[in-house]
């Protein structure tokens, strides 16, 4: 992975890895949004399981009383349209990084299509004598988008991801340390796992589209710059047939190739849901089917707590930290 990244970055002008740190930051303030979109809904679920809260709860009830609230179900409506108006400018920035991303990218496919062409024409007539034109006009216009497509946005998208996941990971921490270290340690050994399980095939595949794909560029510049004698001999049959079958090859693997990449993205969501239900069978387990019995951190420790005093809708929530672990009343 990281030899990828090299490659990458060799084929980028100074000029061009400096707009990659702009990209960069843009992908850094979109994890900041992604983790406010997220953090805000814990307080809204919070609250409208309990009331209270809006007492209880230290910034609550500043809120509730700096801006000058007098009926709870108004402040309810304002936390709603607050938390929406989040999940809104966390979506335009989402696309708008998006669309950074993508403009980025196929500029380098415009910047990298002229620089080899431009190589090409550079060269002394005799590097042309012994090389094939379709080859190297393939290299220019399909092997470039290629690389683009298949390494530098994936490589972009990827490094999106991490920070994003990152600042997600950080409000998981905040909520439960114990709960996020073992979902960072089952995601980056599953990625790990599914990532060297399809590297190497993905390898062999590449390498043989690669040669399909010459050969189909090759059979049509051959039959369309020498039509005439084509046509003359009769020809048609046997390049069309040596044509269908070389693009027939490109086909079959370029549509493998793009099956092998979507694996990991399945196998990861695959793992996700079936961690979930383990954590859930596991705390069954552990309750002997009955969840009220539970009372490890978090939420119903606090609802014990609470309900010993007298009162199971008062949870302490003194902090933003208390508030966000109770997501709903103790009722169950």
């Amino acid at each position: 992975m990281l030899d990828t990244f090299q490659k990458l970055r060799a084929l980028l002008k100074p000029r061009e890895q400096r707009q990659a740190l702009l990209l960069l930051a843009m992908m850094l303030v979109l994890g900041v949004v992604e983790m406010a979109g997220v953090a805000s809904i814990f307080p809204l679920i919070a609250v409208l399981s309990d009331s209270s809260l809006v007492y209880s709860n230290t910034w609550l009830n500043a809120a509730y009383k700096t801006l000058g609230f007098t009926n709870l179900n108004t402040f309810f409506i304002f936390l709603s349209l607050g938390v929406f108006a989040v999940i809104v400018l966390r979506t335009v920035f989402t696309a708008f990084t998006s669309y950074g991303l993508l403009r980025y990218a196929y500029s380098r496919s415009h910047g990298l299509s002229v620089r080899l062409l431009g190589s090409y024409l550079r060269r002394p007539y005799t590097f042309f004598l012994n090389r094939h034109t379709a080859d190297m006009g393939k290299t220019v216009l399909s092997e470039v988008e290629q690389v683009i497509n298949g390494s530098l946005i994936p490589a972009l998208q990827f490094v999106s991801k991490v920070i994003v996941s990152s600042f997600l990971i950080a409000v998981v921490v905040i909520v439960d340390p114990t709960v996020a270290a073992i979902a960072l340690v089952g995601i980056v050994g599953a990625y790990g796992l599914v990532y060297f399980a399809v590297r190497g095939y993905l390898g062999v595949i590449g390498t043989e589209r690669i040669a399909a794909n010459r050969e189909r560029y090759r059979i049509a510049q051959e039959v369309l710059a020498g039509v005439k004698e084509v046509k003359v001999g009769g020809l048609e049959r046997g390049y069309l047939r040596r044509f269908e079958k070389a693009s027939l090859q490109s086909s079959k693997l370029l549509s493998r190739l793009n099956l092998v990449r979507e694996v990991p993205r399945h196998m990861l969501e695959l793992i996700g849901i079936g961690g979930v239900l383990a954590v859930i069978i596991v705390l069954l387990f552990r309750a002997e089917g009955d969840f009220t019995s539970l009372t490890d951190d978090g939420r119903l420790r606090l609802c014990r707590s609470a309900t010993a005093s007298g009162d199971p809708g008062a949870v302490p929530s003194d902090s933003l930290t208390a508030l966000w672990g109770t997501s709903a009343r103790c009722t169950l």
